[in-house]
């Protein structure tokens, strides 16, 4: 299941935001966005988690956890046709 992951601090890497999401289960992968004239952080990612149960409880436990001072914003990741990773999932 794809994972959105919004107001990421531009210091967060890939390893910090892989092992915030580890603790609810296996991750498949990470992916922080970068700017690509600046080279800097653009602030938000995506966590793909191989298990539906573990993704949604990864969401619950993990959104609005702070890191660095700032709130993580944790939801299931849309697809360009607006529909919800989940019911694909099924």
């Amino acid at each position: 299941m794809n994972i959105y992951v919004a107001n990421i601090d531009k210091k967060m890497t890939e390893k910090d935001l892989k092992h915030i999401f580890s603790e609810c289960g296996r991750v498949g992968s990470v992916t922080i966005w970068f700017d690509r004239e600046t080279g800097k952080s653009a602030g938000y990612g995506f966590v793909k988690m191989p298990d539906a149960f573990e993704a949604l409880l990864a969401v619950t436990k993990i959104s609005h956890r702070s890191w660095n001072g700032k709130r993580l914003r944790v939801s299931i990741a849309r697809s360009q046709r607006g529909e919800s990773t989940i019911l694909r999932a099924y």
